[in-house]
């Protein structure tokens, strides 16, 4: 972080994943899951000097985890095998536990909500006099981390894959209302 810096906005934010770090039955509640996400936010620091002036840009990246319970009903005996989601280098490609629980969907947006440059003070909280850098007060004022606010709207859906029959009649075209 430049040291001459007096404001910081955020650009250019993105989540660049989200990562579905646990998924495991409610112990509690029948039919329900306990699932961890670890989303990944990734965007560009922008650093002002006070007169508006640009000094520079850095990226950053910030990881936020989310836990939520949430019903995907109860565990069947169905054994499922797919190749949607697969790599085509692996043969056995998704015939793992996949009937263990539901399939988790994740939609997500990120919103830059705020960036302020804040002073934490790194002194060692000593009266020894044994050159630590307490003694310089300016130092000790000076900004040297940011912190941001991300607002995130996040939809998590649990389903699961299910055999459905409509009964069709063919293609038909309605008659013309008088």
């Amino acid at each position: 972080m430049p040291s001459n810096a007096a404001t910081v906005s955020i650009d250019n934010l993105k989540v660049k994943k989200v990562i579905i770090a646990d998924k495991a039955p409610n112990p509690f509640k029948n039919g329900f899951w306990d699932i961890t996400l670890k989303y990944v936010f990734v965007y560009r620091l922008s650093f002002r000097e006070v007169d508006g002036t640009n000094i520079g840009c850095i990226g950053a990246t910030s990881i936020f985890t989310k836990k939520v319970t949430l019903f995907g009903s109860i565990d069947t005996d169905i054994k499922l095998s797919t190749d949607l989601f697969c790599d085509n280098s692996e043969n056995n490609c998704c015939d793992n536990d996949i009937n263990s629980g539901p399939f988790i969907l994740v939609e997500s947006k990120a919103v830059a909500l705020t960036a302020e440059l804040s002073a934490q003070n790194n002194c060692c909280n000593c009266s020894c006099n044994c050159g630590c850098g307490c003694d310089d007060v300016s130092a000790a004022n000076e900004p040297n981390e940011v912190n941001v606010s991300i607002g995130l709207f996040t939809i998590i859906k649990l389903y699961r894959i299910a055999n459905l029959t409509v009964e069709s009649r063919g293609f038909c075209i309605p008659a013309e209302c008088e």
